[in-house]
């Protein structure tokens, strides 16, 4: 156990150590802003670079098709073959995808996107919700993120991480209204904010408060206040760790030797196009309205005796001088430089112009665009996704580690379902006592939804992948077992509609009450020829003598007459206790088996 004074010691020392890299990170972030200030004398204190932002243009292309494809979940039974094992595993991977439904997994993987591009990496904190009973996924500031070293650099858990946040004095007082009246000398204002540091390990979560110091400066980004002079510390919170490990991960982009984002080098070449974009404007303003000086004559002092006024044309009057107007023109190597930078950015970040929409050349083929852009983007995307594939395991762990250990809920229901209807599923503690084990998994890594539709469309078409591969693996199938039942259902249906349509099936008479159940009450067809089949066999059932309630039809009366249907295919009443459709009543008793397991939706 870490006393208060000791993670805020491992704070400063941290913030010590990757203050150049989260240098790095801000900028990156006043550039994908466009916030990067434009230093030159000529221009307006509040002027910002008015060129086109690649850097943020680029990083939202690829981050949107990183995460345009959400992962499966897959969870292996811990002893394969057995049922149960097989029924749980089932359950485990329904309850992670119902997790991901409720925290709107879709939503935060596009920011993480973002985060792992722009800033080189994307820490996640996994939080127990006591009120919903669910884990929770919060998306933690890469800027504020000081995870421990670690030994592997491709390692996404951190023996420790500290997270430091900025809260204001009415949030403090009214949390923790014990703990922090001795931190905060005199009486804060309550929007005036103060630095909170969470520190996470396998142990245990602190969350300290630190006061405002006596002699101090405030970091020029305004985040995190270093504190020259002694400071107040306030622990607010400790609480215990119950699944013994961190419950953090801190994925990071494969660089060198630290984290970096994809785009940092494009940030001098934005600059550069930035200033020398100002510089063009500059010129442009100043050739429209040229500067105008007086000459002197020899001997002579110049004065303006009746001054030009261009809007009403009065005529202006010198007195001892001539005015000269010198035209300016812009140079003429400014537009061209402008393009070769723009075509430097574009190299640095693996950017081709088809990302914007425009093509390089004349040959505008799809072909020639696919391959341009696969060469371009395809690996990065790739590596992002695989990056994503091992942190979303580690973090699938530690969220079934926290219903386990915490018990959240002893019984819990879920809603599954991204694009379509949602599904209630059902799952209890006991389910993750015995594995917690699971794989995600991208499919074709390196393709966005669209591609790897195309790509699986493919695979399916050539032989290489089965149906069932392409359900496992398809982006848009959720459930592969569920849409292999829709799929059969469907086909059966099918075939069932084709043995209605056959000329003589049965009568015209009973085709319609089919069609009049399914249209006005919406039951399935299998449902309503099998109600049809019943009212035949009452109908044509000889339960009484003649002329008496439930006796046959009298031979003369309306009802026994066969009206436009054949006669004996059921318009009029029969004799026989099989009713009518013999044949057609053993394939819908084969059927009805099929169809009540998979039930209309699947």
């Amino acid at each position: 156990m870490k006393t208060a004074n000791e993670i805020v010691e491992l704070f400063n020392s941290r913030k010590r150590d990757q203050d150049p890299m989260i240098g790095h990170m801000r900028e990156m972030r006043l550039a994908y802003n466009g916030d990067l200030p434009v230093v030159l004398p000529t221009l307006d204190a509040n002027e910002r670079p008015f060129t086109a932002n690649l850097i943020a243009q680029g990083l939202d292309q690829i981050a949107m098709r990183v995460a345009s494809v959400l992962p499966n979940v897959h969870c292996p039974p811990d002893q394969p073959g057995k049922p149960r094992a097989e029924d749980y595993a089932q359950i485990r991977r329904n309850a992670i995808l119902g997790w991901w439904n409720a925290n709107e997994m879709d939503l935060k993987m596009r920011r993480r996107a973002r985060h792992l591009i722009g800033y080189g990496t994307s820490p996640v904190i996994l939080r127990p919700d006591f009120n919903t009973g669910l884990p929770t996924w919060q998306l933690a500031s890469p800027l504020h993120t000081y995870p421990g070293p670690v030994d592997n650099p491709d390692d996404m858990v951190p023996p420790d991480a500290i997270f430091a946040y900025r809260r204001p004095w009415s949030w403090l007082k009214a949390t923790y209204p014990a703990k922090v009246n001795a931190m905060a000398a005199g009486m804060p204002a309550p929007d005036e904010r103060f630095d909170v540091l969470e520190y996470i390990d396998a142990n245990e979560s602190v969350l300290i408060a630190v006061g405002k110091p006596k002699a101090g400066r405030t970091d020029t980004w305004g985040n995190v206040e270093v504190a020259e002079g002694p400071a107040p510390i306030a622990e607010l919170d400790r609480v215990p760790n119950r699944i013994g490990r961190p419950m953090c991960v801190v994925p990071g982009r494969i660089t060198l030797d630290r984290p970096g984002g994809k785009f940092d080098g494009m940030i001098g070449i934005y600059m550069q196009q930035a200033k020398l974009m100002a510089l063009e404007v500059i010129a442009v303003q100043r050739s429209v309205f040229p500067e105008k000086w007086l000459e002197a004559r020899p001997n002579e002092l110049p004065a303006i005796v009746i001054p030009a006024n261009a809007q009403t044309g009065a005529i202006g009057v010198l007195k001892g001088g001539v005015l000269q107007v010198p035209q300016l023109q812009p140079g003429f190597q400014v537009q061209p430089m402008l393009d070769r930078l723009a075509a430097e950015m574009r190299s640095e970040g693996g950017l081709p112009s088809d990302l914007s929409g425009q093509s390089a050349t004349n040959v505008r083929t799809g072909r020639r665009g696919e391959n341009l852009l696969s060469s371009a983007i395809d690996f990065p995307i790739q590596e992002f996704q695989n990056i994503f594939e091992r942190s979303l395991q580690h973090e699938d762990e530690v969220a079934q580690l926290i219903v386990r250990d915490y018990a959240l809920m002893p019984k819990k229901a879920v809603m599954v379902g991204w694009g379509g209807p949602k599904v209630p599923v059902a799952y209890e503690t006991k389910h993750f006592a015995d594995s917690v084990a699971n794989s995600v998994d991208f499919g074709l890594l390196g393709g966005d939804l669209n591609e790897q539709t195309v790509m699986w469309g493919q695979l399916l078409g050539t032989e290489v992948a089965s149906v069932q591969t392409v359900r496992e693996n398809h982006p848009a199938i959720e459930d592969p077992e569920a849409e292999h039942a829709r799929v059969t259902f469907e086909q059966l249906e099918k075939s069932l509609l084709m043995e209605v349509a056959q000329p003589g099936s049965f009568s015209l008479p009973d085709k319609a009450r089919v069609m009049e159940l399914v249209a006005t009450q919406k039951i399935p067809v299998y449902a309503a020829i099998m109600r049809v089949q019943k009212e035949a066999q009452d109908r044509q059932a000889t339960a009484g003598p003649p002329g008496a309630p439930t006796g046959p039809t009298p031979p003369g009366a309306p009802g026994a007459q066969p009206g436009i249907a054949p006669p004996g295919m059921g318009a009029e009443a029969g004799t026989g206790p099989q009713g009518s459709l013999p044949p057609l009543a053993q394939f819908m008793s084969s059927l009805h088996g099929v169809g009540a397991a998979a039930g209309p939706g699947g």
